[in-house]
């Protein structure tokens, strides 16, 4: 090569860096791993750079569908049958409703626009009634077809779900056996600017590389737990068709137990041509990374706080049920409203008026309802003692139920089974403003000298607090319904705030199972702030301690 050509080519050489270094990136020395999960659901990437990236600088990455992804999301004979059935009856079902709906949102935006211009017209009111009542009419019936339409979604569903998706997997099912055909990759992740992506660390636990044998600490790394899979619709051109919705991809999980090949497209940032302050990706080359294979995990190593909290805990409430069996007068905090509990019932015997109490306005599958009905029982036995009455009307008749075998066995634990009354405790009414209005009714008519409003309770706590406060009686509430507290606490002598409704069947029994879980909960909760505390102070005082976040912070 002459001397002259040699020139050329240092300056084309020279020319050519600049552009080289505006390329994006190239990940280099990659690495794939099962990341420490549960269920073994993903797979981690990790990789260097031989250059340092940029915020300019973009990556996405892709895994490849092959035949052990399709064979998992097959759908039996059975279920793509009941499928196919489910479509051809949505189809002519909805068919007709579809473009009645069509028609009648064309007549409803036409009766809007009508009246919108009456008013800007200023027309006379007798006319803007009359273009009120006209779009209120075609709304009507728009509102109507699409109640209808709604109702056979609903039994569509009703028809394929059953427990699981049909729809989705069979869409999954038909994409992926369309993309056999072709080498085909589906995305795990949209275009990820490079700077934005974190790294490991020092967390070596999170991951199932081990940090011994492959230095992998600072690395830029990604996680890849589910890929988006396109929604192909349905056989008709129009989804709208069949009035099923239109999603515009499908993300599916990875399998464990199944190899993907995963591949990494890097971009580099060019400006839009269309608008010169926006910038777009543009792909600057793709790396086959390799493959790898999901693993679950028989325990995930990032959660063993978890485990470790658990059995301290356990511990500590065993070791109070233990100390409260040797003594049942143990110690616990003075609250005033179950103190009053005596005291409210011995005022209605000695005016010789009823004791009213109230379980709340939830069934019985909820903890409130089981705390108020754990109260009643004790309550019941200190009534049938003072020899009251007492009144517990109800608005679910499973409570009901369970409400009379806890009042008959308070009195029956009280020695005065005769004393007791079936008729008094009843099942009112189901509706809740019909229920609050017989309650009310109730109180007034008798005037109960004591009144527990125990449980959860909505809108209708303060008409009951508010006619109970007006019949003079001595009023306990209790609940944990945050909303309801600060009418119950303004309108009541005593209201038991939160928690303070599950501890009131410990305090009255004194039974040593409940009263060494109560002791044992408040010790792992003051154990749990004193952690908490430590980690806000070493936050704001000095170098954060990761091992004390990491304790309290199930990952």
């Amino acid at each position: 090569m002459g001397m002259g050509k040699r020139i050329l080519a240092c300056l084309a050489l020279l020319l050519l860096l600049p552009l080289q270094a505006q390329a994006a990136p190239a990940p280099v020395d990659q690495m794939l791993g099962d990341v420490g999960n549960d269920d073994g659901s993903a797979i981690g990437i990790f990789w260097d750079w031989n250059s340092e990236p940029t915020g300019a600088d973009a990556f996405s990455l892709e895994v490849r569908v092959n035949q052990e992804l399709v064979d998992h999301y097959a759908l039996t004979e059975r279920q793509s049958q009941m499928l196919s059935d489910a479509r051809e009856w949505l189809r002519g079902e909805i068919a007709d409703l579809l473009a009645e709906r069509t028609a009648a949102a064309a007549e409803m935006r036409t009766a809007n626009d009508a009246l919108n211009q009456g008013i800007i017209d200023k027309l006379d009111n007798a006319t803007i009634n009359q273009l009120r009542s006209n779009y209120w009419a075609k709304y009507k019936v728009h509102r109507r077809l699409e109640q209808r339409i709604t109702s056979l979604h609903e039994e569509f569903a009703s028809r394929t779900y059953h427990g699981e998706d049909l729809r989705l997997k069979a869409l999954t099912w038909e994409y992926l056996k369309q993309a056999l055909a072709g080498e085909s990759w589906v995305d795990a992740t949209g275009a990820t600017p490079m700077t934005e992506v974190g790294t490991k660390a020092g967390r070596t636990d999170l991951f199932g590389v081990n940090a011994g044998n492959a230095p992998d600490a600072g690395r830029k790394f990604a996680t890849v737990g589910t890929i988006s899979v396109p929604n192909p619709g349905t056989p008709a051109a129009d989804d709208s068709y069949t009035g099923l919705e239109q999603f515009s991809s499908i993300p599916v999980n990875l399998v464990p137990d199944i190899e993907y090949q995963v591949k990494m497209s890097t971009y580099e940032m060019v400006p839009n041509p269309e608008n010169a302050e926006e910038s777009l990706p543009e792909l600057d080359n793709q790396y086959t990374l390799g493959s790898a294979t999901p693993l679950s995990n028989a325990f995930d190593k990032s959660k063993w706080n978890n485990l470790l909290f658990a059995l301290f805990f356990s511990s500590v409430i065993l070791t109070f049920i233990i100390l409260a069996r040797r003594n049942p007068n143990m110690f616990i905090r003075r609250i005033a409203g179950l103190e009053a509990v005596d005291e409210a019932i011995g005022r209605a015997t000695e005016m010789g008026k009823p004791v009213l109490y109230l379980c709340g306005m939830q069934s019985l599958s909820e903890l409130p309802t089981l705390a108020a009905i754990n109260i009643l029982g004790r309550v019941a036995g200190k009534i049938a003692d003072y020899e009251s009455d007492l009144i517990v009307p109800n608005r679910d008749p499973v409570v009901q139920t369970v409400a009379q075998e806890v009042v008959k066995e308070g009195y029956l634990n009280a020695g005065r089974p005769d004393a007791y009354r079936d008729d008094n405790i009843f099942f009112l009414t189901d509706d809740q403003f019909s229920f609050t209005a017989a309650t009310c009714g109730i109180m007034m008519r008798d005037k109960p000298a004591a009144i527990f409003l125990m449980g959860y309770y909505y809108a209708e706590s303060l008409l009951l607090a508010e006619t109970g406060a007006d019949t003079g009686a001595i009023q306990i509430a209790g609940t944990d319904a945050e909303h309801q507290l600060p009418f119950f606490i303004v309108t009541c002598d005593y209201t038991l705030i939160g928690e303070e409704l599950y501890a009131a069947s410990a305090y009255l029994s004194r039974e040593p199972m409940l009263l060494g879980s109560l002791k044992g909960q408040d010790v792992a909760k003051a154990i749990m702030m004193l952690i908490i505390l430590l980690q806000a102070i070493f936050f704001i005082f000095g170098p954060q301690a990761d091992w004390l976040k990491d304790m309290v912070t199930p990952l």
